[in-house]
């Protein structure tokens, strides 16, 4: 009867080491509204990182020295903030870093001000370019938008290729406004 326990706990063990652990989605709310150059729903531009993972837990992965970037995952998405140091330079990757951008990519129930989300701006690419005026703009060879950029106000749309022809992949950025650009 000893042997069967001990053979239970090893076998159960063994399950638990070899099962694969998923990361779990992150705390990032479903739905919200963007203020371009100024914040993302649960998140401001300049918060700390204390407060971003208060929000939104702990992230999937970090990326470069000083964790410059790191990702938050959802179903539906997927959220980056770029952060900078307490002192606006290279980050620390401490508590007291500072989100200088934030992009994300899926989202559906994030909307601009400007009511673009990346529902819109994949199934009607123009209408983001219309909610814009003032940006500038690039497009691909056959017409379609690539990049949009408005310093003003700090937003980036960007349309990405994906493997077949015509499917693209949207990635929208807010950052700090800068009347000089």
């Amino acid at each position: 009867m000893k042997l069967l326990t001990i053979m239970g706990v090893v076998v159960g063990g063994l399950a638990l080491a070899v099962a694969p652990a998923g990361p779990a989605l992150a705390a990032i709310p479903q739905r919200g509204t963007v203020v371009e150059g100024r914040s993302i729903p649960g998140v401001a531009l300049g918060a700390t990182r204390q407060r971003v993972m208060t929000t939104y837990g702990t992230p999937a992965f970090c990326l470069s020295t000083g964790q410059a970037v790191c990702t938050w995952q959802r179903d539906q998405g997927a959220v980056s903030i770029g952060f900078a140091g307490a002192n606006g330079g290279n980050p620390a990757g401490n508590g007291r870093d500072r989100v200088a951008f934030a992009e994300w990519t899926g989202l559906p129930g994030w909307r601009t001000t400007a009511g673009v989300t990346t529902v819109s701006a994949l199934a009607h690419p123009e209408s983001v370019l219309a909610a814009y005026p003032h940006a500038i703009f690039y497009r691909f060879s056959d017409g379609h938008l690539r990049l949009l950029i408005d310093f003003h106000i700090g937003i980036w749309v960007q349309w990405v290729p994906g493997t077949s022809p015509g499917q693209y992949l949207v990635v929208i950025e807010i950052f700090a406004p800068s009347a000089s650009k």
